[in-house]
């Protein structure tokens, strides 16, 4: 999917579930050049997915809730690279696991992520051998609330290189080293 636009049209906001894309049980997807605006879910979904990369995607605005998400790598993804996208108010700019199944071998990288409701990025325990290197975090302004994060990190094993966070409302960095036996 290349050089593409997209926007719910306004029937966004609380209650909605709109996800603008959901790739499951694919290989070799490439997603590059997307802008997408106003969805309440999921913008970029990739679930049980081998060999995906997302470059250069711009994602905005979850409309009334700001609860959703730019990139969701879940349920068993493999081979998964994120790199030079940009994300701004919503709940993370790419999360890594949070459902069942492992996810391996992700790669998030040279990514930009503003005014999130939760962290700018960040992984679950179901993720191993995660890399964070490169991404900038603009946490939030002065005047909103929360407890905002630039990264969190609680995949099994992973590297956090050469990231910037600024405004912190929460941790900079949040690392947890999480094993399951």
């Amino acid at each position: 999917l290349r050089l593409a636009r997209f926007d719910p049209g306004g029937t966004g906001g609380i209650g909605h579930a709109h996800r603008l894309f959901q790739a499951a049980y694919t290989r070799n997807i490439t997603v590059e050049h997307c802008e997408s605006t106003g969805f309440d879910n999921i913008h970029w979904d990739f679930y049980c997915a081998v060999g995906v990369v997302v470059e250069a995607v711009k994602c905005r605005e979850a409309t009334l809730s700001a609860n959703a998400y730019g990139v969701c790598i879940q349920r068993g993804c493999r081979d998964a690279v994120v790199t030079n996208s940009a994300f701004s108010y919503m709940r993370h700019g790419v999360t890594v696991g949070g459902s069942g199944w492992v996810n391996r071998f992700i790669r998030i990288a040279n990514n930009h992520a503003e005014y999130m409701i939760d962290a700018g990025f960040d992984s679950h325990p179901q993720a191993q051998y995660v890399t964070f290197i490169g991404n900038t975090v603009v946490c939030r302004d002065e005047t909103d609330s929360g407890n905002t994060d630039g990264l969190t990190c609680q995949a099994a094993d992973y590297v956090i290189d050469s990231n910037v966070v600024m405004r912190p409302y929460g941790s900079g960095i949040f690392a947890q080293n999480v094993i399951l036996g």
